[in-house]
């Protein structure tokens, strides 16, 4: 859990303004932490290679975990072959003293394979595709805070196993949220000269 302490700065302009900001502890690695993830495994419904409407019906086994540690699908047992929709949540505690006002944090999500979406607290929270990396803004509160990303999966790695053709090309893809995610909270003040 973060920690704020108080420190003071000088900021210097044509004068001196000195502020106490509360100071947030150092990042936070939650890459090693608990997740719960829960996956859609989208397979055929009927016989692989079957043409026409019945061809294009989908079945979705619904699989629960909890991790201990953030990795790639093919490194689960579960999810070896798996395509499809992964749901990772993380519960993060923030110190009581927590206020939108004077805090904030970015969160970096590292690797992510494929397409993901970030909510924090159930509100749908804007995050670039490329760098994974976000500002939460006022989306935390303190106490308890909730961390959900959805990852949409291509359907390579369940197609290894039901076509030849795949699996001869021998690519495995190493789908989900793997990291390393770093939490890191700042603090926020306003400086004015009197």
């Amino acid at each position: 859990m973060p920690t704020l302490k108080a420190s003071t700065f000088a900021i210097r302009t044509s004068q001196t303004i000195k502020t106490t900001v509360e100071t947030p502890s150092e990042k936070i690695d939650l890459t090693q932490a608990a997740w719960n993830l829960k996956v859609e495994d989208w397979q055929p419904q009927n016989k692989y290679g079957t043409t026409g409407v019945a061809g294009s019906e989908t079945s979705k086994a619904l699989i629960n975990l909890n991790l201990n540690a953030l990795k790639a699908w093919p490194d689960i047992e579960e999810l070896k072959n798996v395509s499809g929709v992964g749901t990772y949540t993380y519960t993060l505690n923030l110190p009581n003293n927590w206020n939108s006002a004077n805090n904030g944090a970015t969160i970096s999500l590292g690797q992510v394979v494929d397409a993901f979406t970030l909510k924090v607290n159930d509100k749908i929270v804007p995050i670039d595709q490329i760098s994974a990396k976000v500002d939460l803004g006022n989306t935390l509160k303190a106490g308890e805070n909730k961390i959900e990303i959805r990852v949409s999966t291509t359907l390579n790695n369940r197609l290894f196993t039901l076509s030849k053709a795949v699996t001869d090309r021998g690519i495995m893809q190493e789908y989900g949220l793997i990291g390393p995610v770093i939490f890191q909270p700042y603090s926020k003040a306003v400086v004015w000269a009197k």
